[in-house]
C-alpha cells in the first residue's frame, strides 16, 4: 500500500506514506517537505494538529504524520480566529 490512514490511541490518526514521489528534489530542497506538512494542515483545518513523526529523507522507512484533535477551548475553531 502506498498510503493510508490508521487509528492511534486517544483520538489520534496516523497518515502513513510508504514512498516519496520526488526523492531527488526533496533531498535538495527541504522546503518541499515543509510545504507538504503545511498542505495537510490547511486541508485538515485548524481543529487538528498535524505533526510529522517519520521522514524518509531523514532516514526513516516511511512518512508518518500524527493527526490529533485540538482541545476545544472557546468553541471557536482555529479558522475563525
Amino acid at each position: 500500500m502506498m498510503a493510508g490512514v490508521w487509528p492511534g490511541q486517544k483520538e489520534r490518526l496516523y497518515l502513513i506514506q510508504n514512498h516519496c514521489p520526488i526523492p531527488a528534489a526533496a533531498t535538495r530542497c527541504q522546503g518541499l517537505c515543509s510545504a507538504e506538512v503545511g498542505l495537510f494542515r490547511k486541508v485538515l483545518g485548524g481543529d487538528v494538529e498535524v505533526a510529522r513523526e517519520e521522514h524518509i529523507i531523514s532516514g526513516a522507512r516511511r512518512f508518518a504524520y500524527r493527526i490529533t484533535p485540538r482541545p476545544a477551548s472557546s468553541g471557536i475553531s482555529q479558522r475563525e480566529r
